[in-house]
């Protein structure tokens, strides 16, 4: 089993990719100067380790059910596909772009709508999914992709966001769109209703 038992000396290790390793073991200890994670497999375990540096993750995982990356202080984009979570915990305030591929999520987590510095956000989830009005706090948002989603409506609030330049639909039920949303740059709705 790969583990990593003692932090490594200074400058080494910044990237770390697993791809289809079955027999690692979470969490993988502390890796102080590693700033970009990529794991593709099946995961144990929610707790990766220790990485105090890091500014970029992605998980594609089948079997991970909760995860939380609020420890991930420096966390500047995230990239989560996993089949089963059914819930997530990320409060990480210097968060740039999110992308949650997340079939079975009922619910976005609160704290999404407290990243400040969000810029770009892509949601693919199969359930019924509602976006809050809470939604004007992401005042740093220019992006938002809406995948295969379902929704009752879009808050009427996402055309308060100034910066806000593309919204993208794609393959959504969304039950109606406010006509003052109707308004951002981009507005991109191929079969929703």
């Amino acid at each position: 089993m790969l583990k990593f038992e003692n932090e490594f000396e200074d400058g080494a290790i910044k990237t770390l990719i697993i791809k289809s390793c079955p027999k690692i073991s979470y969490p993988l200890g502390k890796l102080s100067h590693l700033e970009k994670c990529v794991i593709h497999g099946d995961m144990n375990n929610s707790n990766i380790g220790s990485f105090p540096n890091l500014k970029t993750l992605e998980i594609h995982s089948h079997n991970l059910v909760n995860l939380n990356v609020d420890e991930f202080q420096n966390l500047q984009s995230l990239d989560v596909f996993c089949q089963e979570v059914l819930e997530i915990s990320m409060k990480v305030p210097k968060l740039k772009s999110l992308k949650l591929v997340l079939p079975k999520i009922k619910s976005l987590p609160q704290e999404l709508y407290q990243l400040k510095h969000l810029k770009n956000l892509t949601l693919n989830c199969q359930e019924t999914l509602h976006l809050t009005k809470d939604v004007v706090n992401l005042e740093s948002l220019e992006s938002v992709n809406l995948l295969f989603c379902r929704m009752p409506s879009l808050p009427k609030e996402l055309a308060n966001l100034n910066k806000l330049k593309d919204l993208v639909a794609f393959n959504c039920e969304i039950d109606y769109i406010p006509p003052n949303v109707q308004t951002i740059t981009t507005l991109i709705q191929p079969n929703t209703k």
